[in-house]
């Protein structure tokens, strides 16, 4: 076993990465699918593969991410998408599969989380008061 190949390490990375997240324990949800893609969620995690050697993309409109989320791709750092309009496009090709997680540093959900807590406080006060 050649601990250095390309497939050892991605089987590697998938592994450790779903081993975090206990992924298992987390539905699967069905977020796009025709003859040549399929896509689906678990918890955060996006999933998306293919059948087909040649590039193309889809837009996903069923998902569940606030505007501004921003996903990374678990095996390429440059790879990401946001969604804006309740939507975002991923680009495929070569036969290839992709797993996107929220990035670390996404401000809109950061924004997002504030203004829930502050209206959650707002409310509270003004129910004290």
């Amino acid at each position: 076993m050649d601990r250095n190949s390309d497939m050892f390490q991605m089987i590697k990375k998938i592994n450790n990465f779903r081993n975090s997240i206990n992924i298992w324990n987390l539905p699967q949800v069905q977020r796009y699918a025709d003859d040549i893609f399929y896509a689906f969620t678990r918890g955060n995690v996006f999933a998306a593969f293919t059948n087909v050697d040649y590039n193309f993309s889809r837009s996903i409109t069923y998902h569940p991410y606030p505007n501004g989320t921003r996903l990374c791709n678990i095996f390429d750092d440059n790879d990401q998408i946001n969604v804006n309009n309740n939507q975002f496009n991923i680009s495929m090709g070569a036969g290839n599969f992709k797993i996107y997680r929220i990035c670390g540093n996404s401000k809109n959900l950061k924004s997002e989380i504030f203004n829930k807590i502050h209206s959650f406080l707002s409310k509270l006060l003004h129910f004290i008061n």
